[in-house]
């Protein structure tokens, strides 16, 4: 069954972090999300309806789903969330997008120019799932380097082919809303916030995980635009691998039973604009084509929002864990102990508050 997937780091790792600065820290990986509440209130720019309807379009192509769910501000969290245009009944589809919209392990390792290499990277990372979301990550990254050079050289055929898909996300490429995440954080600002909490040695490990993946992504891929005479700023390219990470962090899926022990990784269109919920209404499934079916979890009513499963109940996900690798408020768990996590000083007193109040 196709997991929908969150990197979190596990406390255990974080010490062996502590123990050893040069040691990628473990990753377990448990359940994705979209466009939650938003961790500051900085202003921000809007993504414009018409880039989800072209995602939609575009997703849906093929099939006759496109008219059967909507992308439209959620009523649940800030953001958009994805909506059911009809009734549903329980255990009817309501789309499915195929294999070939979806960014997975599969098409970056056969990527032409560096599927070598990024298979490399994932099996040189002392845990699976951490290589993994490496290598999508560089995959992404090339994707919205693909589409970076398309808007300043005002040339449509450089564009990816999933362009319609990476507008939407919360990257920042082409002024598309910027997520506030620590990875874009300052040190100190890291010090300031979360010293003196277990939050801050997750806060830290993370960035220090990312920051060596990232280095040896940028020396993959400036090889690469140099060896095929393209011209691109570092910065800029280093930029887009941070956003990328960012991106598939808190958006990319799994499935453990796809590909042996590597598993399948992937981040898949327009299911990803799906909220979490501990009432959710819908789940899905992968094919044996690698397309991912999504199907209701109960009856649902035409203009109902579709969400679905609470990451807490399938995973035991901490809330820090949460915020740490997405960067964003998680919602209130009728389970979760705040009051304890607050003793044993799990979370700094701003981020319980901000977590109550959602």
């Amino acid at each position: 069954m196709l997991k929908f997937t969150l990197l979190c780091l596990l406390s255990s790792y974080v010490r062996g972090f502590n123990a050893n600065r040069n040691q990628t820290p473990r990753l377990k990986l448990t359940q994705s999300f979209s466009s939650l509440s938003m961790v500051t209130s900085k202003p921000s720019n809007i993504i414009p309806p018409q880039w989800y309807e072209d995602m939609l379009e575009w997703a849906l192509d093929g099939n006759d789903s496109a008219p059967l769910v909507t992308i439209q501000p959620s009523m649940t969290n800030q953001g958009h969330g994805l909506y059911a245009a009809r009734d549903f009944n329980a255990d009817e589809v309501l789309f499915e997008i195929p294999a070939n919209k979806c960014l997975s392990l599969e098409q970056a390792w056969n990527h032409p120019h560096l599927g070598k290499s990024l298979r490399t990277l994932a099996e040189g990372s002392n845990d699976i799932h951490a290589g993994n979301i490496a290598v999508l990550a560089a995959y992404l990254a090339i994707e919205l380097v693909n589409d970076a050079r398309a808007e300043f050289e005002d040339n449509s055929i450089l564009e990816s082919p999933y362009s319609p898909y990476l507008k939407t996300l919360l990257t920042g490429i082409k002024g598309v809303t910027v997520l506030d995440h620590v990875l874009h954080w300052s040190s100190s600002d890291v010090d300031v916030l979360f010293s003196g909490t277990l939050a801050h040695e997750k806060v830290v490990a993370l960035r220090h995980w990312v920051g060596v993946q990232s280095k040896v992504i940028l020396d993959l891929l400036m090889n690469d635009l140099f060896d095929n005479e393209i011209s691109v700023s570092e910065s800029q390219v280093a930029t887009i691998i941070i956003l990328a990470f960012i991106s598939v962090l808190g958006r990319s899926f799994q499935d453990d039973d796809k590909f042996g022990i590597r598993g399948l990784q992937m981040m898949v269109p327009v299911l990803d604009m799906a909220h979490y919920s501990h009432d959710p209404n819908i789940k899905c499934r992968i094919t044996t084509t690698n397309s991912v079916v999504v199907q209701a979890a109960r009856d649902i009513q035409e203009g109902q929002e579709l969400v679905i499963g609470s990451p807490t109940e399938e995973s035991e996900l901490q809330e820090i864990e949460f915020f740490v690798s997405v960067g964003l408020i998680p919602k209130k768990s009728p389970t979760f102990d705040y009051e304890k996590a607050l003793q044993k000083k799990e979370m700094p007193p701003w981020l319980i508050t901000k977590i109550l109040q959602n």
